[in-house]
Parts: structure tokens; C-alpha cells; sequence
């Protein structure tokens, strides 16, 4: 009943003076409470504020908790032996859905997430966002495979046809100059984002995964700012969406913990995010002039 409450709290802000009964009715169906794949969502969310923003778990195990919780589904007794089963039947479905969306846009679920809403207005422009990935994905798919139907030496039948996924071994959305890399460690080196001052040399064999020519491999002086510069290099168009799975994939960085060794999860920089827009103010305005300083460095090096 509390979340029920909570959810209803989040959508409360009405355009006209409507209560009680009214207001339900305007919340169910202009804010989304119609949507069960929508509602089973936003209840997701919180789930994964809990345990992997707050709690630092694993996405994997904020899945499984999202599974868990989904798998009751409420019936009066006097519900008809084929509503209970119409029930069962759509609950299973828009479980699927949410599953679909959790397990296989982790990147996109993770930004839409940690904003400080998720109202029924986000989770239709959500639903955009997986639509124009599932086109980029299949022009992708498309043109390796015609590429391997032009490259085949023998007929390719294309019920055979396999197409290899592409591999990723870079966290930049396209190439960057030297100078563009020299703008950037000029960036991260104003900012002390990292223990030592960097060279353009630095960044460009960390983005392009080369680590192992490195003196040593970079290490943040503070988690959360190397969290918000990353963060601002995404949503200004310089590295893919899915950075924080791809620099633990690849290992790209130490933590600021000069004590070990260990390297930079993706979980760490969700959460080092999630704690740099709720903590206090004073510290809020120290990364929101971040955010602002790496901006306009980026509008500096896509004009070279």
C-alpha cells in the first residue's frame, strides 16, 4: 500500500484542481496507471535505486529481485477460474516485457533510472529509445550481412547465412584526432580528474582499450568525478551509452582507492553518479560546474 502511495505521490502534479476519486481517474489514465508494463517498470526502478545505487549490488542481482517480486499476482476469490487465468496470462506477459527491457537495454535502463523522476511521458520516449537501438542494430546486422554475401567465394544460402556480432573495442562513438585527444586530457588535467596529469597519448590508448601500453593504468582521484566527466562525454556525444559495462569489461580503470588494485565496475560508477545528485548542495554545485567545464570543452573539440 505505501509504494502504491509513492506511486501515486510521483504523478500527483495535476494541471486543474481534481481530488479524491477524480484524481485517481486522471492518474490511471493520463499518467500511465493504465499501463501495467509501465507500472511493473516504475516499481522496477525503485528496486534498482535500492539495491544497486544504494546497496552497491550487481545488475544482475537487482534482476532477479525484479523477477521475484513479479511472480505473485493478486485475485479476488470470487474471480471466475478463466479471469484468474486472463490474469496470470497478462501478468506473465507484461512481466516478459519488463524483463525484455532490463535484461537486454541495461545501458538505457540505467540512464532513464537514475533520473530524479520516471514519469509516464519518460517510459514512452523509453520505448522510442529501444525502438531506434533495435533499427541501428538491424541496419548493423543488414550490412554485415550483405558484406559476407559479397565477400562469400562459394553460394551462401541465406538460411545458413550467420552474421558475427559486431565487436566493440572502443568506448568512442567515432574517432578522435590527436588534437581532439589533446583537448580532452587538457580537460581531464584541469579538472584533476585523474591521480597524475594525462596525455593525449593516455586517454586515446584507454578509450581504444590498449591499457597494456600504459605506464600504469589510470587512476581516479575521486570515483564520482571521473563518474559525472564520463557521464558528460556520453550525453555530449564523445563515448557509447554503455560505458559503465564497457570499462569493466575491458578494465579500463583503477579505483581511487590507492590501497588495492581493484578495478572500476560498472555498479561503482553507477552509484558514484547516483550519490553526486544527492548529496549536499555545496557539493552538488562543485559537480554541476564539472558538468558545465567538460560541456564546453566538448563543444570546443567538435569544432576541430
Amino acid at each position: 500500500m505505501f509504494e502504491f502511495l509513492v506511486f501515486i505521490g510521483e504523478h500527483i502534479t495535476l494541471p486543474f484542481a481534481i481530488t479524491g476519486a477524480a484524481a485517481l481517474f486522471y492518474i490511471y489514465f493520463f499518467r500511465g496507471g493504465h499501463d501495467q508494463v509501465y507500472v511493473k517498470m516504475w516499481f522496477a526502478r525503485r528496486t534498482y535505486k535500492k539495491f544497486v545505487l544504494e546497496e552497491g549490488r550487481t545488475y544482475e542481482f537487482f534482476i532477479s529481485q525484479v523477477e521475484a517480486k513479479n511472480a505473485f499476482v493478486g485475485y479476488y476469490t470470487t474471480d471466475s477460474p478463466e479471469k484468474i487465468q486472463r490474469k496470470l496470462n497478462n501478468a506473465a506477459s507484461d512481466l516478459a516485457n519488463v524483463l525484455d527491457y532490463l535484461q537486454n537495454y541495461e545501458s538505457l535502463v540505467r540512464r532513464y533510472f537514475e533520473c530524479e523522476s520516471f514519469t509516464y511521458k519518460q517510459f514512452k520516449q523509453f520505448k522510442e529509445d529501444v525502438k531506434a537501438i533495435n533499427y541501428k542494430n538491424y541496419i548493423i546486422q543488414s550490412d554485415a550481412f550483405i558484406a559476407k554475401l559479397k565477400n562469400a567465394q562459394t553460394p551462401l544460402l541465406v538460411e545458413d547465412a550467420k552474421v558475427d556480432e559486431p565487436v566493440l573495442h572502443t568506448m568512442l562513438l567515432n574517432p578522435l584526432s590527436n588534437g581532439q585527444f589533446q583537448m580532452l586530457a587538457e580537460c581531464a588535467n584541469k579538472y584533476n580528474i585523474f591521480t597524475k596529469e594525462v596525455s593525449a597519448e593516455d586517454l586515446e590508448f584507454t578509450f581504444n582499450c590498449q591499457t597494456s601500453k600504459l605506464a600504469k593504468i589510470l587512476r581516479p582521484k575521486i570515483n564520482r568525478e571521473l563518474a559525472v566527466f564520463l557521464d558528460t562525454l556520453d550525453k555530449g556525444g564523445i563515448i557509447i551509452n554503455d560505458w559503465q559495462s564497457f570499462l569493466e569489461k575491458h578494465m579500463l580503470f583503477y579505483s581511487s582507492d590507492t590501497s588495492t588494485q581493484k578495478q572500476i565496475m560498472g555498479r561503482d560508477m553507477a552509484s558514484a553518479l547516483y550519490k553526486s545528485s544527492t548529496i549536499d548542495s555545496s557539493k552538488k554545485d562543485k559537480y554541476a560546474e564539472l558538468r558545465t567545464g567538460v560541456g564546453e570543452y566538448i563543444k570546443q573539440l567538435k569544432k576541430m
